[in-house]
């Protein structure tokens, strides 16, 4: 036998690396026997298991797929992580003072510094393998059923998964440290009730943001000279602009480039964008997206009237020669084109055609057509029967409009019979071009208001001070509430799935809170005027810093931690 100083020291660390895994195998071992631990981790692996399969099979989107899967969220962290941490700390700690079992684990070589330590390494890793169990089973189960039917909101589901670990394992961390210290002078019994109840608030934790939400989206702004917004109308527009600018709206790209395109005009050509000049540079930023071209239409049919002209009265042509016609649909579709913005347009194209019909799209939308519609200088044509040219300079400027009324809604200066009609339909009823004017009315409207916003002055009235005086109150119950802060700093890490899109037909209206769950609070910001009286939108002021709650809750942790060695190892715990 080797008894070199070397041999000996190696031989005593050895040794007592064994003793200190000795009392991780015993703490092990004490939680293994715990009826309570088992029956939490089969409930929780079958509410895990089945909950996700149902909502990966009842949910249309990813929308309604994270609303519901937050319930999910609440129902693990908030109620099963909370309570087997608490059971777990309590059965180590509490339990071994009451039974007074601590006083034989001092009878053993180790320092009671040591045993505290290894007690909570060995209830946090029941508490990881807890968390990892769970959240892979929900991950596997919506690995298998993506497999069999392919869900687009599958990686979004990952990134649920992975951010519900880390945060699982902060919550718990801290679940046990709180634990642990309130063990320490605390009786079991006392310890349980008040993290019972504490656990029942969690599942409360949105309602505080929900009442602020419908305190104030109602209350008006009044911008002088401009008309007045709700609180709920600014937001909207403000958080398009954040949600484009982060790729979350569901076409950023089309929608990035015509808000752009907008958000580049001057004052002046922002207050009247059919003025010319504003016309033709919304062509040329078509024509550049590769979606106009020249193209010529010869229509025949017959003239039932035609107002100071009687010579045409029967069989007539139509030649029309556009210089800056939107291409269809089908031509974009055969072109395979590589382009992003082609790609969304077809895409939206589809959507329109899936949730309304294109023909009821159109008809809806038909007062706009021709204002993007550009003729070249000999563009209308009209040959008789007889096979004489009509003279194009008795038809006065208003021909192209007047004719497309005629075959909308009627006119009193043309008609033309049914086949005629349906012939100019063909050549007027572009899809793309009316999903065009239906996308620039819309981002039209959004950059118009975000501007006003900048430049209006805010005045100060009992509505707006209305609105300061709930800021202020919500303000100070969230400094305090500890549960809304963990609520934040989870809907902070999930973030939102995205693909928020606007209702067409309308001036605005997306909805940004279709992916909110009512039981969660989120981050949200406060409306602050800079010192012109006017909004800071540039600059926006949340109400919590989640990166500073995470720290701060960690450190609160640590000392905790701290604070429940120092009692315990100067504990007197003799009989």
């Amino acid at each position: 036998m080797n008894n070199s100083p070397t041999s000996v020291v190696a031989f005593k660390k050895l040794h007592r690396k064994k003793r200190m895994f000795a009392i991780f195998n015993f703490s092990l071992m004490k939680l293994s026997h715990l009826i309570t631990l088992w029956v939490f981790f089969l409930l929780s692996l079958t509410v895990m298991i089945v909950c996700t399969m149902v909502f990966f099979l009842s949910a249309k989107d990813g929308s309604s797929f994270l609303v519901n899967y937050q319930y999910l969220v609440l129902i693990f962290t908030n109620l099963l992580l909370l309570l087997l941490t608490v059971i777990c700390t309590i059965k180590l700690f509490s339990n071994q003072f009451e039974d007074n079992s601590f006083l034989l684990l001092i009878t053993k070589p180790y320092s009671r510094f040591s045993i505290i330590l290894w007690q909570l390494i060995s209830v946090f890793f029941v508490v990881i393998i807890f968390i990892l169990v769970n959240c892979g089973a929900s991950a596997l189960v919506g690995f298998i059923i993506n497999s069999i039917n392919y869900s687009h909101y599958f990686n979004y589901f990952l990134h649920i998964i992975k951010e519900l670990i880390i945060y699982s394992l902060m919550f718990g961390f801290i679940v046990m440290s709180g634990t642990a210290f309130l063990t320490a002078f605390l009786s079991s019994q006392i310890v349980f009730l008040i993290l019972t109840i504490f656990c029942s608030l969690f599942l409360l934790g949105g309602l505080p943001y929900s009442l602020f939400k419908e305190k104030t989206n109602w209350i008006t702004i009044n911008f002088e000279g401009k008309g007045l917004k709700t609180i709920s109308q600014v937001k909207e527009i403000i958080n398009f602009k954040n949600y484009l600018d982060t790729k979350q709206m569901k076409y950023p790209n089309i929608t990035k480039k015509i808000y752009d395109f907008y958000n580049s005009l001057s004052d002046a050509e922002l207050q009247n964008p059919a003025a010319e000049d504003v016309t033709m540079k919304r062509i040329d930023l078509y024509r550049s997206l590769g979606l106009t071209e020249s193209k010529d239409f010869v229509l025949k049919g017959i003239v039932n009237y035609w107002k100071d002209n009687p010579d045409i009265m029967n069989g007539v042509e139509i030649d029309l020669s556009f210089d800056n016609y939107f291409k269809d649909l089908t031509s974009l579709q055969q072109s395979r084109s590589s382009s992003v913005y082609i790609k969304e347009l077809l895409e939206i194209a589809d959507y329109y055609e899936t949730t309304y019909t294109l023909n009821q799209f159109i008809d809806l939308e038909a007062p706009k057509c021709c204002g993007l519609l550009t003729y070249n200088d000999s563009s209308l044509v009209l040959k008789l029967d007889d096979g004489s040219t009509f003279d194009s300079n008795k038809i006065n400027g208003e021909v192209y409009n007047e004719i497309y009324k005629s075959f909308m809604s009627g006119s009193t200066v043309y008609r033309f019979n049914a086949e005629l009609q349906r012939e100019f339909l063909k050549v007027y009823n572009n899809p793309l071009y009316f999903i065009i004017r239906n996308l620039e009315d819309i981002i039209y409207n959004a950059v118009y208001d975000y501007n006003t916003f900048k430049t209006s002055q805010v005045s100060l009235d009992e509505s707006f001070k209305k609105y300061q005086s709930i800021i202020g109150i919500y303000q100070a119950i969230s400094y305090f509430n500890v549960i809304e802060h963990w609520n934040r700093i989870w809907s902070s890490m999930v973030g939102y799935y995205g693909n928020f899109w606007f209702y067409p037909f309308s001036n605005f209206s997306p909805d940004f809170d279709n992916q909110n769950n009512m039981l969660i609070s989120y981050q949200d910001f406060e409306l602050i005027l800079n010192n012109k009286n006017q909004l800071d939108v540039e600059h926006l002021h949340p109400f919590q810093d989640d990166y500073l709650i995470e720290i701060v809750y960690l450190i609160l942790a640590g000392l905790l931690t701290i604070g429940a060695f120092m009692i315990i190892t100067r504990k007197n715990i003799s009989n």
